[in-house]
């Protein structure tokens, strides 16, 4: 059985993280995209170099990505369908080039609001993902990473929150 570590729960340095999971003898982590180190802000564009850096410490310490985890959202982005959409497409990208197996998307990243997903669910609409998800999971794809979405309570109605007939019908 091979277990991974969070490397958020080692440290809010993922470098740092890196160095720590290594030494306590893991060669599995999940890796907490951590908004300082995406980098994203008024420019839109995201530190890539910084994951690619990432990419070549895992290998020198034979470390590989179970899965990779959006970052937290601030206020100004939740409300922002243009840095929704960058930052799930940078996480995607990072995701990838870290070579993680699997990319883990909050409810909050991929879906607008809790009443389209009721509605989706109840009545049969169409999914209301956000504008971008499209691309994002193309870039997932496209470097061999599954998506998944993260079961927790997002929003106050628990539309999914294990309900495993709600998570696979996505």
């Amino acid at each position: 059985m091979e277990i991974a570590i969070s490397t958020a729960s080692l440290n809010p340095s993922t470098p740092a993280a890196l160095a720590r999971a290594q030494s306590l003898g893991f060669r599995q982590v999940e890796i907490n995209l951590q908004p300082e180190e995406l980098g994203y802000d008024y420019k839109r564009k995201t530190n890539a170099r910084f994951y690619r850096g990432l990419a070549r410490t895992l290998a020198e310490q034979k470390l590989s990505v179970w899965s990779t985890t959006t970052p937290p959202l601030t206020q100004q982005q939740m409300f922002s369908a243009r840095a929704r959409k960058d930052i799930l497409m940078s996480s995607a990208i990072a995701a990838g080039l870290v070579g993680s197996r699997v990319f883990v998307a909050s409810g909050l990243d991929v879906f607008r609001d809790e009443d389209l997903v009721d509605a989706y669910f109840e009545r049969g609409l169409s999914p209301p993902v956000v504008e971008g998800f499209d691309e994002a999971w193309v870039q997932a794809v496209n470097r061999r990473v599954a998506m998944a979405i993260r079961n927790e309570d997002f929003w106050i109605g628990l539309p999914l929150l294990n309900r495993p007939d709600r998570l696979t019908g996505l």
